[in-house]
C-alpha cells in the first residue's frame, strides 16, 4: 500500500442518525476511498461504519479493525480481498487512537492555544506499510512517534469532543490524484440552524431602529446623563411614570397609546436593562411586570395630548414636560420622596453605565437593515451558546459584540416578552450584567470575550468578530458641555453658489474591513511556522494604499486581525511571505470586493483560496489560505485636499507635496486633490490703504485662479471679519486674534467653529506626545441635531492637508483653512 492522505474531517452528530443520508452520499460519490471513523460513542460509530461498508462486499468486522479491541492486528489490508478495508472503526481513548499509526497513518495534530482544534492525516511519503502489511519502521521510531501523538492528542482533546464523531476520507495509492473534501461544517451548520429556530416574540429589527433613534435623542440632551437634572428625572420616573404605567397596564385608561416623557423614558430604559431587578421591583411594588405594550416614545412624533391631559390630572403639581429651569435652579433633595415607596435600585449608577453605549453604536452602517438582520441572527447564535453552556453545566461569562448587544438591549426593552422568551429557552431570565467595565488583559470582561469568541467559532465555524461591531474605545472628549443650537435656517439654494462648481468631482465611498487569516493547507514542512501574509489593495485606491502584515492563526497559535478602511471596489491582494529578514513572496491570491457588493450584498466572507506560486509552477496540491473578512456597508468618503505653496505658476509645481512646515510666502498656494490634480490657486493681498469696494472698507482680499484661468475673489476682510464667497459666509475670531489658540467662528448657511487641536472623531485614540496639537484645527458644526458639535473637517496646518467630511463645507473649508494657515504661520 502506498501513500495515504486526507482532507479535514467532518464532525457528525453522535446523538442521532439525521446525517445518515449525507454519509451514504460520501459512500456513493467517493469509490475507492477508505473511511476512518473516530467516535466516543461506540454504538453510533458502528452505525456509521455499517452505512459506509454496506453493499461493497469488502466490509471487515468491526471487531477486527476496532482499535478498542485487544487484537494485535496491524494489517492495513483485508485478508479476504487483498485490498485496503473500506472502513476503519476507531473508538475514543487517546491511547487507542494513537495506534492509527499501526494502520499506516501518520497522525499530526497542531495544538494552538485557545484556538479551534483539529487533526488530519498527512501524506506519508511512500507509506508506512508495504503491501504485506509489515512495518518498515524501527521500534525506536515508533516510540518517538507515539510520544508525539501522546503530546498532541491527549485527554484534553477528547474532553472537547466527548459527544462528537469524526469521519475522515482517505485515498489509497491508486487514487492519489483524487481529493475528497469532507468539511467540518455539518454539525456547525446544524448548530447555527438550531440557533436560528429560537423563538423571539418581538420584531427586533424594527425595535432596534427605534432604540437607536431614542438613544440619539437622549445624546442631544446630555443633561440626562448626570447631575441635578438626572436626579429630578429619576424622581419623576418613580413618582409619576411607573404609577401611571401600572394603571395603564391594569386597564387601558386612554384610547390612544401612552406617550412616555423623554426623561422618564431614559430612566425606564436603564431600569429595564437590568431585567431581573426590573421584574423584582415591578412585582414588589405593583404585583406584575410593567410592560411597554401600547406605550410609545416621545421621539416617535405621535400625539401626546391624551397622555399629557391624564398626567396633569393625576399630577397637577408636576408638569408633563421636564422643567429644565427647575432642574438647574433648585437643588434636588431626597426629602421630596416623602413617605412614598420606591425602588431602592441605584438608578444613578445604572445611567452612568448605559450612557457610553450610544457612542459604540452611533455609526451610519448600524442603522441599515442588512446589518441589523445579521445582528438579530447573531443574537440568536449568542443565546444558543448560553443555552448549550447551561445544558452542559458550564459556567461562562458570555460577552457580546456590539451588534449583538444592541439587539440584546432591544429584547430587554420588551420586559414581558423577554421574560417569556428567555424562560422558555433557558428556564430562567437571562441576567444582563453590565457592571464589569474593566477591559484590561486578564480581567473578567477580557477573559469572557475570549472564551465567547472561541466557543462561537468552534460551535458555528464562523468568525465572531465583525466589522463595525467591535469596541471603538472611549467616546471623544466633548468640545463643549453647553449645547449650542444656532438660529440658522439653511435653504438648498444657499449651498449651491456659483463657487461650488470649482470643486465638483467624483464621489467616492469607503467601507471598514475586518480581516483575519484563519488557517493554511499544503504548506511545505520547511515553511511551517515561518510564514506571514501581506495584504493590500491590488490597485491602491487613495484610502488604503499600503501593505500590512498579519500572522496566520493556525501557524502562530493566536488570533490576530486587521481593521482598515478602503474603497468597496477592486481586489484585496494576499501575499504569503517568509519571516526571514528579506521577506520573500512565496505565493499569492486575491479576493474581489464583489464578493461583498455584487448583485447581493453580504457583510462577511470566509473561504479557502488557492495561492498561485511566485515561481509560476503550479503544484497538484496548491497551498490554500483560509481567509475570513467582514465589512460594513459603504458610506461617503471624506474629500482630501492639500495646500501647497508654489513660487511659479506651473502645473508641475502643484503636484509634489512639500515636507515639513508649509511656508506661506508672498506666492500662490495651490490646492490639489488626492489624485494630485489641481483644483484652484489662492493668494492673499493686503492693501496699503483701505479700499472701498461696493461701499465697504476692505483691507485684505483673497483671490484665486481656476483651472480655466478665470480670476475670482473668494474673500474680503471688512472691519474685523472675513466675508467669504459673495458674502455667503462670515469668518471671525471669537476672542483675541493674536492668540494662536483662538477659535475661528464661521457662520452662514451653517455654524462652524474652527477649534485648535484634533477633536471629536479626529481625537487620537492613544496619547501622542510627539505631535503638537496646535498644528491642527478641527472644524466643528453645531446644529439642532448636533448641539454638542459634529466634526466637519480637520486642518493639518503643518502639512497643509485638509480632510473634509461634508460637501457643503468643501470650498468654505478650503478658504477658511487658507486663512487659518496664514494667521497661524505668521
Amino acid at each position: 500500500m502506498s501513500a495515504i492522505y486526507s482532507e479535514e474531517p467532518v464532525r457528525i452528530s453522535s446523538s442521532s442518525s439525521q446525517d445518515d443520508d449525507l454519509i451514504k452520499s460520501y459512500r456513493s460519490e467517493a469509490p475507492g476511498i477508505i473511511f476512518a471513523i473516530y467516535s466516543t460513542d461506540r454504538r453510533r460509530g458502528k452505525d456509521v461504519y455499517d452505512l459506509l461498508a454496506d453493499d461493497y462486499g469488502d466490509k471487515e468486522t468491526p471487531e477486527g479493525n476496532d482499535i478498542d479491541s485487544t487484537s494485535s492486528q496491524t494489517s492495513s489490508v483485508d485478508e479476504r480481498t487483498g485490498k485496503p478495508p473500506r472502513c476503519l472503526l476507531i473508538s475514543g481513548v487517546w491511547l487507542k487512537v494513537r495506534r492509527l499509526q499501526k494502520l499506516g497513518f501518520e497522525v499530526t495534530k497542531k495544538m494552538a492555544k485557545e484556538e479551534e482544534e483539529f487533526f488530519k492525516f498527512n501524506n506519508n511519503g511512500g507509506g508506512v506499510y508495504s503491501s504485506d502489511g509489515k512495518s518498515r519502521k524501527t521500534r525506536k521510531e515508533e516510540e518517538e512517534e507515539e510520544k508525539t501523538i501522546h503530546h498532541h492528542m491527549g485527554p484534553s482533546f477528547l474532553d472537547d469532543t466527548a459527544s462528537s464523531l469524526f469521519l475522515f476520507g482517505f485515498s489509497n495509492g491508486l487514487f492519489v490524484g483524487k481529493k475528497l473534501r469532507i468539511k467540518m461544517e455539518m454539525e456547525q451548520e446544524s448548530e447555527w440552524n438550531t440557533a436560528q429556530n429560537i423563538s423571539i416574540s418581538e420584531n427586533l429589527l424594527a425595535a432596534a431602529k427605534r432604540q437607536l433613534q431614542f438613544l440619539e435623542t437622549v445624546d442631544r440632551n446630555r443633561w440626562l446623563y448626570e447631575g441635578q437634572a438626572l436626579q429630578w428625572a429619576i424622581y419623576r420616573y418613580n413618582a409619576c411614570w411607573l404609577p401611571l404605567l401600572a394603571k395603564h397596564s391594569e386597564s387601558q385608561i386612554i384610547e390612544g397609546p401612552l406617550v412616555v416623557p423623554l426623561d422618564c423614558e431614559w430612566v425606564w430604559h436603564c431600569h429595564r436593562l437590568n431585567p431581573v431587578r426590573y421584574k423584582s421591583d415591578c412585582e414588589e411594588l405593583y404585583g406584575m411586570i410593567l410592560d411597554n405594550r401600547n406605550v410609545v416614545s416621545s421621539v416617535q412624533k405621535i400625539s401626546k395630548t391624551e397622555t399629557e391631559e391624564l398626567w396633569n390630572k393625576l399630577y397637577p403639581s408636576e408638569p408633563y414636560e421636564f422643567d429644565t429651569t427647575r432642574a438647574f435652579s433648585i437643588e434636588f433633595s431626597e426629602s421630596i420622596y416623602k413617605t412614598q415607596s420606591f425602588s431602592k435600585y441605584d438608578f444613578t449608577l445604572a445611567v452612568e453605565r448605559q450612557s457610553p453605549f450610544f457612542y459604540q453604536v452611533s455609526r451610519p452602517h448600524v442603522e441599515s437593515d442588512l446589518f441589523l438582520e445579521e445582528a438579530v441572527a447573531r443574537y440568536k447564535g449568542f443565546l444558543h451558546l448560553i443555552r448549550r453552556n447551561r445544558e452542559r453545566s458550564i459556567k461562562q461569562f458570555s460577552v457580546p459584540t456590539y451588534d449583538v448587544d444592541l439587539i440584546w438591549h432591544t429584547h430587554q426593552l420588551h420586559p414581558v416578552s423577554y421574560c417569556k422568551d428567555l424562560t422558555k429557552l433557558l428556564g430562567k431570565i437571562l441576567e444582563h450584567d453590565d457592571t464589569d467595565q474593566n477591559r484590561g488583559k486578564g480581567q473578567k470582561l477580557d477573559t469572557g470575550f475570549s472564551e465567547t469568541t472561541k466557543q462561537w467559532e468552534e460551535t458555528f465555524g464562523s468568525r465572531y468578530w465583525r466589522a463595525g461591531a467591535m469596541y471603538r474605545g472611549t467616546a471623544p472628549f466633548p468640545v463643549t458641555t453647553t449645547p449650542c443650537i444656532p438660529a440658522i435656517t439653511t435653504s438648498k439654494s444657499d449651498l449651491t453658489s456659483g463657487f461650488e462648481r470649482l470643486i465638483d468631482g467624483p464621489k467616492t465611498s469607503y467601507v471598514e474591513v475586518l480581516l483575519e487569516f484563519v488557517g493554511i493547507k499544503n504548506l511545505p514542512e520547511s515553511l511551517k511556522g515561518n510564514v506571514n501574509v501581506l495584504f493590500s489593495k491590488a490597485q491602491p485606491d487613495g484610502i488604503f494604499n499600503v501593505k500590512r502584515k498579519l500572522t496566520i492563526q493556525s501557524e502562530s497559535g493566536r488570533k490576530q486581525v486587521a481593521v482598515f478602511h478602503c474603497q468597496p471596489s477592486g481586489y484585496l491582494l494576499f501575499e504569503l511571505v517568509s519571516r526571514s529578514t528579506k521577506a520573500k513572496t512565496i505565493a499569492s491570491c486575491y479576493i474581489s470586493m464583489e464578493e461583498f457588493f455584487g448583485s447581493i450584498y453580504k457583510l462577511s466572507v470566509e473561504k479557502w483560496l488557492d495561492l498561485v506560486p511566485s515561481s509560476g509552477t503550479v503544484s497538484s496540491e496548491p497551498i490554500s489560505l483560509r481567509v475570513a473578512a467582514s465589512c460594513t456597508l459603504p458610506i461617503p468618503a471624506p474629500r482630501v485636499v492639500q495646500m501647497i505653496q508654489t513660487s511659479r505658476l506651473t502645473t508641475r509645481s502643484c503636484f509634489s507635496p512639500l515636507r515639513g512646515m508649509v511656508r506661506f510666502a508672498k506666492s500662490w498656494t495651490c490646492i490639489i486633490d488626492a489624485a494630485g490634480d489641481e483644483i484652484i490657486r489662492l493668494k492673499m493681498r493686503e492693501f496699503k490703504t483701505t479700499k472701498i469696494i461696493d461701499g465697504k472698507s476692505v483691507t485684505k482680499e483673497i483671490y484665486g485662479l481656476t483651472k480655466e484661468g478665470e480670476t475670482l475673489v473668494f474673500g474680503q476682510f471688512i472691519g474685523q471679519e472675513w466675508s467669504l464667497l459673495d458674502s455667503l459666509w462670515s469668518l471671525k475670531f471669537e476672542n483675541d486674534s493674536n492668540n494662536k489658540d483662538s477659535t475661528l467662528m464661521l457662520t452662514g448657511p451653517h455654524m462652524v467653529k474652527l477649534i485648535t487641536g484634533r477633536k471629536l472623531d479626529y481625537e487620537p485614540k492613544r496619547v501622542d506626545k510627539q505631535t503638537n496639537e496646535r498644528t491642527f484645527m478641527t472644524a466643528v458644526e453645531f446644529t439642532a441635531d448636533h448641539p454638542y458639535g459634529k466634526a466637519a473637517a480637520l486642518i493639518d496646518l503643518k502639512s497643509g492637508v485638509v480632510t473634509l467630511q461634508e460637501d457643503w463645507f468643501a470650498l468654505a473649508g478650503i478658504v477658511s483653512a487658507f486663512i487659518a494657515s496664514k494667521h497661524f504661520h505668521k
